[in-house]
């Protein structure tokens, strides 16, 4: 289905004869890529899409583009430092605006990525930002995976009580809104925290529990299996 999708895109984007609507439809090219793996493809089509909205005068759609770029830099490629360049860059321009959904979801990613080039202010910085939107407006995609991060940079800086209390409290608001890989990344950093501090029997109950998660549906076992595919980023 995704292949099929992939094709129907890419003939769209053949035919397309304005900048505007055929970045459009690059932008959701490169999002199927993205999913099923195909890292060169999404990012030449994204690049497409940036190039297109710039083209048009549509700078806030080619930022937002952007900033899916640098997610795709970050969890495919591996490339840290020019994604929180171009994230940042991104971000720069959205949060001019009153941030939505997808707004507050880039921050968390931002917090994310500067979390893991031990730039534990900067994190600190957009994980607040984000959970202020996502609070304020009930994003609990966003809230989950915010307070996740806020627990690893609490824990970073040694407090470990709390950071394992809000990782927790990030886990239970996935279940209660069913939310597959913000549960996964929540089970399988408290399993590893767990395992950290010496609690063995306690972390192999998160991990039976990620496994079993499978089985629930297939939208769940796809959610799960995404994030166990990134599972070397916290």
């Amino acid at each position: 289905a995704n292949e099929e999708a992939q094709a129907y895109f890419d003939r769209a984007l053949e035919l397309g004869d304005d900048p505007a609507e055929s970045a459009a439809i690059a932008e959701r090219a490169g999002e199927t890529a993205a999913a099923a793996a195909r890292r060169d493809p999404a990012r030449e089509r994204f690049d497409r899409a940036i190039a297109m909205f710039n083209t048009a005068g549509l700078t806030h759609a080619a930022a937002r583009v952007s900033a899916k770029l640098a997610e795709l830099l970050w969890l495919q490629f591996s490339r840290i430092d020019e994604a929180v360049e171009l994230m940042e860059s991104s971000l720069a321009v959205l949060v001019e605006d009153e941030p939505d959904e997808a707004v507050a979801a880039l921050m968390a990613q931002a917090a994310r990525f500067h979390y893991f080039r031990g730039e534990l202010d900067e994190s600190s910085m957009w994980v607040e930002r984000a959970l202020d939107a996502a609070e304020a407006r009930q994003y609990h995609w966003v809230l989950s995976q915010a307070l996740n991060t806020k627990s690893l940079v609490l824990k970073a800086r040694g407090r470990m009580e709390e950071g394992v209390a809000l990782l927790k409290h990030a886990l239970y608001i996935a279940e209660q809104h069913a939310i597959p890989d913000a549960m996964a990344r929540a089970m399988f950093n408290l399993a590893n925290e767990l395992m950290i501090d010496d609690r063995p029997e306690e972390a192999l109950e998160y991990e039976s529990s990620l496994q079993e998660s499978q089985a629930w549906s297939p939208e769940f076992a796809e959610g799960v299996q995404t994030f166990l595919a990134r599972r070397t980023k916290k």
